[in-house]
C-alpha cells in the first residue's frame, strides 16, 4: 500500500516539475508495468527527479530547502550536493528505495562559495566524480572563492568520513588527468574557411559548413573555430564546441553542435555549458540541454524529456 500511495503521488507531481511528458508507476509485481530503471538524474534548484529514459518515468524525490548542485551516479544509488546557507552537504538515495528518500552522507565542511569559484590555473575536473574501482567520491572545490588553487574532498561511504586529499591514504592516481587530444590527427579546421573536417584517409568530410553562427563582431577574427568534445559509442556522431564569443571572464563562449562522420547531418543545439555538455547513450542517442533537457535519437527525432539543462546519465 505505501508503494503505491507513493507513486500516486509522484504521478501527482510530475506535472509541477515540468516533466508533462513522462509517466510514473511502480516497478511492483504487475507484469504489465515497466521495469524502472533509472539512469537519468535532474537537478532545478532544490528539486532532484530520477528518470527512466527507457520508460520516460520521471521520479521526483523529495525536495531540499536550497540549492542542489553537482549530482553523480554511484554503483547503487545518486549521490548529490546540498547548499544551506554557505555550508555544503553531500546527500544520496538509493535507486532500488521505493521510497527514494534521501539521505544524509557527510558534512563536506567546504564553504559552497569554493564550490562556484572559478581560476585560471585549476585541473580541468568534473565538480564531483564518483570512482569505481575504490567506491569513492571525489569533490574539486578551490581554496579561496575566486582564483584559488584547486583542491579535493574525498568522501568514503564505508567510513561516512570526508577528508581533504592529502589526508587521504588510498589510491589517487584518478586525479591526473592526461593532457593529450584523444581525436589528434582525425579532426581539424580547414585552412581556408575554417570549417571543421573529419579525416577519412585523404578525404575530407566537412561537419561544419551547413552551420551558420552568429559571431560577435568583436572578437577575434579567427573564430568560429571549433572544440571536439566527444564521439558517440557507435562511432557514427560527434559532438563539438563553435567558439564564436570572447567572453568577460577570458574565455571562449558558443553553442555546442552535432554532426554525423559523412557530413550530410549537421545540428546547431544550443549553448554549450561546461558543466553539463551533451552525454551519449550505447545506441548512439544524445542527451543535451538545450532550453529543456533533450533526447536526439540517431534517427534525428529530438524530444524534449524535461525543463532545465542540469542532469547526469549512469555511466
Amino acid at each position: 500500500m505505501k508503494r503505491q500511495l507513493y507513486f500516486l503521488l509522484m504521478a501527482l507531481l510530475i506535472p509541477f516539475f515540468g516533466c508533462g511528458n513522462a509517466t510514473s508507476t511502480s516497478a511492483s509485481n504487475n507484469s504489465t508495468q515497466p521495469d524502472v530503471q533509472f539512469n537519468m538524474a535532474i537537478m532545478d534548484k532544490g528539486h532532484v527527479i530520477l528518470y527512466d529514459l527507457t520508460n520516460r518515468i520521471a521520479a521526483p524525490i523529495e525536495a531540499e530547502t536550497d540549492s542542489v548542485f553537482n549530482m553523480v551516479f554511484g554503483s547503487d544509488r545518486v549521490y548529490y550536493s546540498v547548499k544551506q546557507g554557505n555550508k555544503t552537504f553531500l546527500k544520496y538515495v538509493v535507486l532500488n528505495d521505493p521510497d527514494l528518500k534521501p539521505q544524509l552522507a557527510a558534512d563536506w565542511e567546504v564553504p559552497y562559495d569554493c564550490c562556484v569559484g572559478t581560476a585560471y590555473y585549476c585541473l580541468e575536473a568534473p565538480a564531483l566524480q564518483y570512482v569505481p574501482e575504490q567506491n569513492i567520491l571525489a569533490m574539486n572545490y578551490m581554496m579561496e572563492p575566486n582564483y584559488g588553487y584547486s583542491e579535493y574532498r574525498i568522501f568514503d561511504p564505508a567510513t561516512g568520513k570526508s577528508v581533504n586529499a592529502m589526508d587521504w591514504e588510498g589510491d589517487l592516481t584518478f586525479l591526473n588527468y592526461d593532457m593529450f587530444d584523444p581525436f589528434e590527427g582525425q579532426f581539424a579546421c580547414a585552412e581556408d574557411n575554417g570549417d571543421l573536417y573529419y579525416r577519412q584517409g585523404d578525404d575530407m568530410i566537412f561537419l561544419s559548413d551547413q552551420l551558420e553562427f552568429e559571431v560577435d563582431s568583436d572578437t577575434p577574427d579567427e573564430l568560429p573555430f571549433f572544440e571536439v568534445l566527444s564521439m558517440d559509442p557507435t562511432g557514427k556522431y560527434v559532438l563539438f564546441k563553435a567558439a564564436t564569443t570572447f567572453g568577460e571572464d577570458d574565455d571562449y563562449h558558443g553553442p555546442q553542435c552535432y554532426a554525423s562522420l559523412d557530413g550530410k547531418v549537421q545540428k546547431v543545439l544550443g549553448t554549450y555549458d561546461e558543466k553539463y555538455p551533451g552525454q551519449w547513450l550505447p545506441d548512439g542517442s544524445l542527451v543535451y540541454g538545450s532550453e529543456g533537457i533533450h533526447l536526439l535519437a540517431p534517427s534525428g527525432k529530438d524530444i524534449v524529456l524535461c525543463p532545465g539543462r542540469s542532469f547526469v546519465l549512469r555511466p
